[in-house]
Formats: structure tokens, sequence, C-alpha cells
């Protein structure tokens, strides 16, 4: 395994010097190019090498696992002298390397930038607690894209795959939110007498998102870095931190749980799968009823209510292949159409 793990390190080492090369100039550049440096919290570009490493973690898997799509390559892996979980694990590990190597490089390259222009203006030693604690959300966003991408039998859908899981949970939070919303009048219009209203939604579907624990570390830092705190200080309300804290709960139990699917499922994996329909109960066979459902409930447009079961439609063909989709697939797919538009119905009227 040790002859593998080097094997493949060299392997990708132009691709972690690509990439660090990448992730540097872009930081840098709107470092020392900008003539606001530090006149605001966003400012210090932390959320720029945040979104690197967050959008590396994202994609690596499409690069890494996409060996287990092709029924050549899988073929080849298989027949190696080494174990399936054994090759998974190096790839994982690797994949780990891609992303945080070039992530490391580049934040502290642009830190260092920073700290050259403006040192006097900002609290400087605030990029080493952002730095670590930006680590493991990206790592769960890795956890869970990898997880996900390799439930699929094609690199296509995989990537699909990646897309829905990525704005799942937040999506489902967002119906959530609508239906526990309460609306009361706070007055009336001077001129027309009409009633003025305030919504309270006291659930924040913005932190159920896997991203969301790094977008959170990276501003709650940024204000510190820039000595922003000291203008603005901010005071988080407890609607805020119940949902803070139950949002990152169901990330990290999902990098968790995601991490600990990658290895346990290995063993089940069968070439002879690559390149067929994807049939994984976290891929189409969820997803499709489950956007459908969400999409439908806060669409706020009967034109676009209908555009998306029309779009949910010819998804579930291009996941079957074939315009016969069959009968337990027309009935989950009217089954959710139905429960989009009751919930469309309650939300906007009720």
């Amino acid at each position: 395994m040790k002859k593998y793990f080097l094997y493949e390190l060299r392997k990708n080492a132009f691709l972690i010097g690509c990439l660090t090369l990448f992730a540097s100039l872009v930081y840098c550049a709107a470092v020392l190019t900008s003539g606001n440096l530090l006149r605001g919290a966003s400012e210090t570009y932390v959320w720029i090498i945040s979104s690197i490493g967050g959008t590396f973690a994202t994609i690596a898997p499409i690069w890494f696992f996409g060996y287990k799509m092709k029924r050549r390559s899988v073929d080849l892996y298989f027949s190696l002298p080494i174990s399936r979980l054994k090759i998974l694990s190096v790839k994982f590990l690797i994949g780990l390397i891609v992303i945080f190597v070039p992530y490391t490089a580049a934040y502290w390259l642009g830190a260092f930038s920073a700290m050259a222009r403006a040192f006097d203006e900002m609290n400087a030693v605030y990029y080493i607690p952002q730095y670590f604690a930006s680590l493991l959300p990206i790592y769960f966003i890795y956890a869970i894209s990898s997880f996900v991408f390799t439930r699929a039998n094609t690199v296509a859908d995989g990537v699909v795959f990646i897309f829905f899981w990525a704005f799942a949970a937040g999506l489902a939070a967002n119906v959530l939110a609508q239906l526990t919303a309460v609306t009361e009048i706070t007055g009336y219009d001077i001129y027309y007498g009409t009633p003025l209203h305030r919504t309270t939604y006291y659930i924040e579907a913005s932190h159920y998102f896997p991203f969301a624990p790094l977008d959170y570390a990276t501003g709650h830092f940024e204000q510190h870095i820039a000595n922003y705190l000291n203008i603005h200080a901010t005071r988080i309300e407890a609607t805020e931190l119940a949902n803070v804290i139950a949002g990152f709960t169901v990330t990290s139990l999902s990098a968790t749980g995601a991490t600990a699917g990658l290895f346990l499922n290995e063993k089940r994996a069968k070439a002879e799968n690559a390149g067929q329909i994807s049939e994984s109960y976290f891929g189409y066979r969820t997803m499709i009823p489950l956007y459908t459902v969400c999409l439908s409930a806060v669409c706020f447009s009967p034109v676009l209510l209908a555009l998306i079961i029309a779009c949910a439609f010819f998804l579930t063909v291009a996941y079957k292949r074939t315009f016969r989709i069959g009968i337990k697939q027309t009935v989950v797919f009217s089954v959710s159409a139905a429960a989009g538009i009751i919930l469309y119905l309650i939300i906007v009227y009720v």
C-alpha cells in the first residue's frame, strides 16, 4: 500500500503544483491589487481562498473516483494485487493532499501578502484560528461529495449527485421555514390603509447547506482580522444560534456518515455496475422526488410550478434512459408532484 500511495502521490504532483499556482495567483492578486484592503470585513479577501478550498473539495472526487465509473479502468484497478479498499483509501488520502496542500500554500502566501500591506491595521493573529477552523468544514464538503459521487455508475450521474446533495438539506430547510413562518400585522399604511406585515422565520435555511460551516467560520474570523468588530459589534441571536447548531450538526453527521459509508460499501461494489443506470437511493431515486416537492413548494408561481414538474419528468426520463419509466416510477413522480402542489397551495394561500 505504501508503494501505491507514493505512486499516486508522484502521479498527482503536477496537479498539486498547478492547483497551488492557480489558488495563489487568484488569492494574492486580489490582496495585492485591491485599493480597499481592510476597509471592511470582506476586504481581507479570506473569502476568496475559502471559496477556492471549498471548490477543490467539491470537485476533487470527480478526478479521484472517476475510475469506478468506467468499465476499462474499473477492471484494471480491481485486477491489481491490492485490495479495492486499499485503493479507495489511497485515492481518498491523495484527494485530501491535493485539496489541502494548494489551499494551505495559497492561504499563507495571501495572508503574508496582506500583512505586508496592512499589518498595523489588522489583527493578523486571527489568520491562525481562521486557517484551522476552515480545515474541518472543507473536509466535510470533500467527504460528502466523495460519498455521493461514488453512488453513481457514470461520471455524469456522479456530478449531478454532487449538485443534488449540495443544496438538498438547505432546500428542505427552506420549505420548513416557509411552513413554520409566523406573519403578524405591525401597522397600517398611512395613505392606503393597507396592513403592514412582518414575517418571522424560525428556521434559517442558509445554515443547512454543506458549505455553511466554512462560510460561517470565514465570515467570523474575517471580521476579527480586519478589526471590523471594533466598529460594528455583532450579537448572535437565539434563533440564529439554534439554527447554526442544528445546521452544523446535520452537516457534521452527514460527513461522518459519508466517510463511513464510503469505505463500508466498497466491499459490495461491483465492477459490472460501471456505466449502468445509477439506481442508488442516494441519487435520482431520492433526489428527484425531493427536489420536485421542495422546488414546487417554494416557487410562488403557477407557471414556474408547471415548469418544475415538467423538468422533473424529463429528468426522470434521463435517469431511466427511456420514456417508458415504468409504473413504480410513475407513481413516485405523481405522488411527489401532488405533494409539491399541495405544499405550494398551503404556503401561498394559507
